[in-house]
């Protein structure tokens, strides 16, 4: 799968992964639509042993090494141009991924799951304090929270 597009083994089969605990779940208890997309995806190249699933999960995770490598290139930048403490830097992800979760699920199609719908919402702000929260959000929080920060009313 990943060969076609110039990726060799090398590149990503010594990163560490877990597989996902729901490797092996049956999918005949679940909506039909899920078995249906887990047989489209098969047509890109049948993913069906432990060893297939892993190397998925490694070439995802390598891949999203690379962009923070890229990331990191940016952060770069804009510290060494001065940039650093005057910029608000968001890192955001439209969905997740199955990573062969739930029976061996790639992609993120018609499913609620956790894998799928918690994805990463980082907002690095020089001028504010750190801190976490588990609330929920979305993509549609975006707008109002990047306007509060830049000092709009909100009732506009």
């Amino acid at each position: 799968l990943y060969q076609a597009a110039g990726y060799k083994d090398k590149d990503f089969e010594d990163i560490p992964v877990r597989m996902p605990v729901s490797l092996s779940e049956e999918l005949d208890t679940k909506p039909y639509v899920q078995t249906a997309w887990k047989k489209l995806c098969q047509l890109n190249g049948p993913i069906t042993t432990e060893d297939q699933a892993r190397k998925y999960i490694q070439f995802y995770a390598y891949l999203s090494s690379l962009v923070d490598r890229e990331i990191a290139r940016v952060l770069l930048e804009l510290d060494r141009n001065g940039y650093k403490d005057d910029t608000l830097i968001i890192r955001i992800s439209d969905h997740g991924d199955m990573a062969m979760a739930h029976g061996m699920q790639r992609q993120k199609m018609y499913n609620v799951y956790r894998e799928t719908l918690n994805i990463p919402m980082i907002f690095s702000n020089p001028n504010l304090s750190p801190q976490t929260t588990e609330s929920l959000s979305g993509l549609v929080d975006i707008m109002s929270t990047l306007a509060t920060i830049a000092g709009a009313d909100p009732s506009k």
